[in-house]
């Protein structure tokens, strides 16, 4: 009853509805009664559901059916102010609190996050925390329960068009009436009658349609979205949350450890691009150019190393004359301590083969941190050279001065060491 109301409302003005196969036979026009009493049943469709599964059990508790499921008996006091107590066993509650807290977290900010995407509106994470904070603080004076964000009551809050914090109010206010004045009528409620409001919310802000793309563009992340995905409809959505966290964890450590690394030539344009896939790239004379998308760190630091020398060795058999490994830094971020130590031994490798390490398309961070390595004072004491950009770098392999671009360089590094302007001086501009 719930899909068939919604896929009513959903299907479109007076001429679509005539041309469907389905909805010619229901009401089409506006402003015929049988349209609007059939728009307020689609409206109270699920208040309508709770009133006839509730009918419902009555009719079989009359007709000694006792197999239904009831919410039954609830002993409640009301609301009861109370301070929280301590004592030997709060210790023991410490690693659980924590769990439930940042399970109950990235629960909320999943939801939330989805909801924004799909609504097209601004979510902050941390505003979030702090809300959930003074709640979690307010109801510790009331004995309640951890409070999150739910998936399957969000998508309940949804499906009716609920659109702003109101909602919730308007829901505690029944929550209170109801905790005073209506137990004696939800414990008579049947359980099957909730159920369809929670699975037919929850169908509702699946969106089965991201998972085809999802498979085109990244078959890892698809595998993720799989399992979490499977993890929750098998389990619950808390198990497939922390299944599709962990997941994403391991993928990101994958991709660290894992970065892209390539052989670039030059194209027309004058930039320099993964000769896999633009192989009319041209590649510089005395040199090859090696680009790694993404920050050197101790995870990736020996699959950088293994990767320039195997691409030294195979440009040097297809030309004897290289003489240089440029390693294009454009896309490098910043580095660690065991990153600089791995430039360093890069630069000595290839000292032993008779080759030079040319970096070029050096980025403040990076730059800050060679040089308070001394990095630039080892790469220069085994004939290697830092550049400012690509062509200082292939003048210098062309026989240009070496000090230019060293000067260049250390221009850079003294700015990034004054901090001449901060982030708040720079928005006026």
């Amino acid at each position: 009853m719930l899909t068939f109301f919604k896929k009513w409302k959903q299907a479109g003005n007076e001429a679509k509805r005539s041309k469907s196969l389905i909805w010619r036979w229901f009401p089409k026009s506006k402003d015929s009664c049988a349209f609007k009493s059939m728009k307020i049943c689609a409206d109270l469709s699920s208040v309508l559901c709770v009133i006839l599964g509730w009918v419902w059990g009555f009719i079989y508790r009359e007709a000694g059916i006792n197999s239904v499921r009831l919410i039954n008996d609830s002993e409640s006091n009301g609301f009861v102010f109370l301070l929280p107590s301590f004592d030997g066993k709060t210790p023991d509650l410490i690693v659980p609190a924590v769990m439930i807290a940042v399970v109950g977290f990235l629960e909320t900010i999943a939801v939330g996050g989805k909801m924004a995407n799909e609504k097209r509106y601004s979510y902050d994470a941390n505003q979030e925390l702090l809300a959930l904070g003074a709640a979690n603080v307010g109801g510790a004076f009331m004995g309640a329960f951890p409070i999150t964000g739910g998936f399957s009551r969000t998508a309940v809050n949804a499906m009716f068009g609920a659109s702003s914090p109101l909602a919730g109010a308007l829901t505690s206010i029944i929550v209170v009436i109801a905790v005073y004045s209506l137990m004696p009528v939800v414990e008579m409620l049947p359980l099957a009658a909730l159920a369809p409001l929670i699975i037919h919310g929850a169908i509702g802000v699946t969106d089965f349609k991201a998972f085809i793309p999802t498979f085109k563009g990244n078959k890892l992340d698809f595998l993720i979205m799989l399992f979490t995905f499977l993890m929750s409809l098998g389990l619950t959505v808390k198990e497939g949350l922390i299944t599709g966290v962990a997941l994403s964890i391991l993928k990101l450590t994958y991709e660290v450890a894992m970065p892209n690394l390539a052989v670039c030539g030059q194209v027309e344009d004058g930039t320099f691009r993964d000769v896999r896939y633009y192989p009319e790239g041209q590649m510089i004379p005395k040199s090859v150019v090696v680009r790694m998308d993404a920050g050197i760190s101790f995870a990736n630091t020996r699959r950088l190393q293994e990767f320039c020398m195997r691409a030294m060795s195979a440009a040097s058999k297809a030309d004897s004359s290289v003489s240089h490994l440029i390693l294009d830094c454009k896309s490098v971020n910043g580095t660690d301590m065991t990153g600089c130590e791995a430039i360093e031994n890069l630069a000595i490798s290839l000292e032993k083969r008779k080759k030079s390490l040319v970096l070029a398309n050096l980025k403040a961070p990076l730059t800050k941190a060679m040089f308070a390595a001394g990095v630039d004072k080892h790469i220069e004491a085994h004939g290697g050279h830092l550049c400012w950009n690509m062509a200082q770098a292939i003048a210098l392999v062309n026989g240009g001065d070496p000090a230019a671009a060293k000067g260049s360089v250390a221009d850079l590094h003294s700015r990034v060491q004054s901090n001449a302007m901060t982030f708040k001086q720079c928005i006026p501009l």
